[in-house]
């Protein structure tokens, strides 16, 4: 659908007295620095929400130096909003009377021609389709309410300032393009059902300021005045494709909506007399707005369309992740939306949560097979993970710009992940093969490097360091050392964290398969317990870090937990293929068999107890309900998955507690998008790493380590003959005493 053709409105706002009002001529408002944000509105955005409705693709651009007041302007203070707020409260009080509608938002940066999302750790890419220009991983994120959009809005500008701290810039120098998405149900020209698709685009321009050093000069800004110097002399070509900026903006420069407010300082400086000659050079553009509608057969067409390009990006956010910025401080306000945004929002949600069953039931699918492989592969898919979970962590604080200047620097890093592995793997495997002679026989090469391990490991850390130092670039020495810092710790949390994974695997698969299911289990549990109780019977806030975390949730979990391992526990002590430790490593399938130790064994309870405490054998005679009770058997495994379980339910948690502070620290929603609907290995994995520790500590604290033949003649072997003549004879007398 066309519509007339349409003048860009600009206004100022600036500093001027009534003197100098003589000198603005051409505009279509001229402001005061404060009280004037109603007026503001008026004059510029009070239509672009009614614009949006009618599927139009309008655009508000902030065009000033820097410290001019753009910023300002957009949000302006609590008692007197800005031109953002005021444009969705507008935007969501029409909805109410407008059919059913949903809204989403996004929030782009630009700086140097790269481009971030900043509600999400997504590359964005700007491709061409036939529809238009698209950008390629932009998540959308619907929200029901003016307070929820602001909050986004708020996530994202502390996502710009920490990049831009990291980057070592001023924010200033990044253009923030946020855009509200509007989806609602209409009528095409032929009367038939329809989802018109507006929106509302704030674009805050970086500086505008001329620098005479051409290294300075922001290319987008630049090429921004040539497309509206350009527009403003039809017919002539327009150069879009200089700059993605321009080439973001086109769509509504050519067929939308356009509002420019340029800010200024003093009216006699220059960069203001600049600004206000844009200004009045942008007047003379002249756009054609242009609805855009897509056709359905029906309305449960429509909406399914609508929810595509509403939310075809979007992932669904942890429980401690963005869910927790929208919902604290709102359980008593209800978002203002109507009944079609509301269940539009609720196949959005449920469109999440089939996404976010399939896929974690695809991945525990494909951790059983794993499992059946083999202990070989499960160590394969351990380092796996490993690798990507580092370069998830590494990535968070990963500059381009910087890491351009600086030749094989994310080489580095990677090079002290792989030494570190090496040392804690080599290490682990070094003291389990030591006792195979069939190891020794069949790779004598691989078990010198492996006896060596140690001299090998501090050989590789003395050249990496060497290598580091003289990589520090001048200029760059901050940014270096704590990005070197930084992978120092996530070495810590991937690599030393896990360094006991071989051992729990060799000790039997039942150490490794039950800690996984119970952090799988808690977090599964606690996510439930919150939906259903959370702040119905405990209204205390459980973590300042995690609004949405609720006691419900966290003492339902445990529970449950706590359920879930005495069970499940003796279920996997029927197997043997989880029981029995393996003597030698092998990449071939076969079953294992062992005599299962007694602690996989059923016994009566009165028989565990009294091997702790053999007192209490005649008391418990005398009492016919603790006769009964001790009669009960269990396996003394299930005490020890009850302990884990424990730690399971109350310490390993604040491992994902930690992982949620480094992603609000960093303002990201996920570490990756790998697995739709979960995020990346880092969000999945985060609370395994400290539980696979405990269960190595619990182990080598309170359970007897294995003891076979290979291992007893592995360590024969390094004695000397007369050494071995005496273990001979001691041995044949511990067997014939024992006949």
């Amino acid at each position: 659908m066309m519509l007339s053709s349409a003048r860009l409105k600009a206004a100022a706002r600036l500093q001027v007295t009534e003197e100098s009002l003589s000198g603005l001529e051409g505009l279509d408002g001229v402001f005061g620095k404060s009280g004037c944000s109603a007026a503001l509105f008026g004059c510029l955005a009070a239509d672009l929400a009614e614009q949006a409705l009618e599927g139009v693709h309008s655009l508000l651009l902030t065009y000033g130096a820097a410290r001019s007041g753009k910023t300002f302007s957009l949000l302006g203070l609590d008692e007197d909003p800005g031109l953002l707020p005021r444009i969705c409260t507008d935007l969501f009080a029409r909805a109410k009377g407008s059919g059913e509608v949903a809204v989403a938002v996004s929030f782009m940066s630009l700086h140097r021609e790269e481009l971030r999302d900043e509600l999400s750790p997504a590359k964005l890419r700007l491709r061409e389709s036939p529809s238009g220009l698209r950008v390629e991983g932009l998540s959308k994120h619907v929200v029901a309410s003016c307070e929820e959009a602001m909050q986004l809005h708020k996530r994202g500008i502390a996502a710009m300032q920490v990049e831009a701290t990291n980057m070592e810039i001023s924010l200033s120098e990044v253009t923030a393009i946020f855009t509200l998405h509007v989806a609602r149900a209409a009528r095409d020209t032929n009367g038939e059902g329809a989802i018109s698709l507006g929106q509302v685009q704030v674009v805050n321009l970086a500086d505008t300021a001329r620098h005479a050093n051409p290294a300075r000069r922001n290319k987008a800004i630049d090429s921004l005045r040539e497309v509206v110097h350009c527009l403003s002399r039809p017919p002539t070509f327009v150069p879009y494709r200089n700059s993605g900026l321009t080439r973001l903006l086109q769509p509504a420069l050519a067929f939308g909506v356009v509002r420019l407010l340029g800010t200024g300082k003093d009216l006699e400086e220059a960069e203001t007399q600049a600004t206000l000659r844009f200004c009045r050079e942008a007047r003379q553009v002249l756009t054609v707005p242009q609805a855009h509608h897509i056709a359905a057969d029906s309305e449960e067409g429509a909406w399914g369309a609508a929810l595509a390009a509403l939310s075809s990006c979007d992932e669904a956010p942890d429980d401690t992740d963005l869910a927790d910025d929208l919902a604290s401080e709102q359980e008593s306000s209800k978002p203002a939306l109507n009944e079609g945004g509301e269940k539009l929002l609720s196949k959005v949600k449920m469109k999440k949560m089939t996404v976010r069953a399939v896929m974690g039931v695809s991945m525990m699918v494909t951790f059983g097979g794993i499992i059946y492989l083999g202990h070989v592969y499960l160590c394969m898919l351990v380092f796996l993970l490993q690798c990507f979970i580092f370069s998830e962590l590494v990535g968070v604080r990963k500059r381009q710009a910087a890491e351009r200047r600086l030749p094989l620097f994310r080489s580095i890093q990677w090079a002290w992940f792989f030494v570190a592995s090496f040392f804690t793997w080599s290490a682990s495997i070094c003291e389990f093969v030591e006792n195979s002679p069939r190891f020794v026989a069949s790779w004598p090469t691989a078990r010198l490097i492996l006896e060596k391990n140690m001299m090998v490991s501090f050989s590789l850390y003395t050249m990496l360091l060497m290598v580091s130092v003289l990589s520090l670039r001048k200029g760059l020495y901050k940014y270096q050392i704590t990005q070197y810092t930084w992978t120092v710790l996530t070495i810590c949390i991937v690599v030393f964290q896990t360094q006991a994974v071989f051992h729990l695997i060799y000790a039997g698969l039942f150490w490794f398969v039950l800690p996984s299911s119970l952090v799988i289990c808690n977090d599964i549990m606690a996510y439930y317990c919150g939906q259903v109780f959370g702040k119905k019977l405990i209204r205390r806030r459980f973590l300042e870090l995690s609004p949405n975390k609720t006691w419900e949730g966290f003492l339902g979990s445990a529970f449950f937990t706590m359920v879930f391992a005495f069970f499940f526990s003796r279920y996997l002590c029927n197997f043997k293929w989880m029981t029995c430790a393996p003597e030698e490593m092998t990449f071939s399938i076969h079953p294992l068999s062992c005599e299962p130790d007694p602690m996989y064994r059923p016994q009566s309870i009165a028989e565990i107890v009294f091997e702790v405490l053999p007192r209490l054998r005649a008391s418990l005679g005398k009492v016919p309900q603790l006769q009964a009770f001790g009669e009960l058997e269990i396996c003394r495994a299930q005490l020890h998955a009850l302990s884990l379980a424990f730690f399971a339910s109350f310490a390993a948690p604040f491992g994902g507690f930690l992982s949620s502070a480094i992603k609000r620290a960093y303002g990201i929603k996920d570490f990756n998008n790998l697995i739709p609907g979960h995020g990346g290995m880092m969000d999945r994995f985060d609370c395994q790493f400290v539980m696979f520790l405990c269960t190595f500590v619990h182990i080598r604290t309170f359970c007897t380590a294995p003891v076979s033949v290979e291992m007893i003649l592995a360590n024969a072997a390094r004695l000397s003959l007369a050494q071995k003549e005496t273990l001979i004879r001691r041995l044949q007398d511990q067997i014939a005493s024992a006949r």
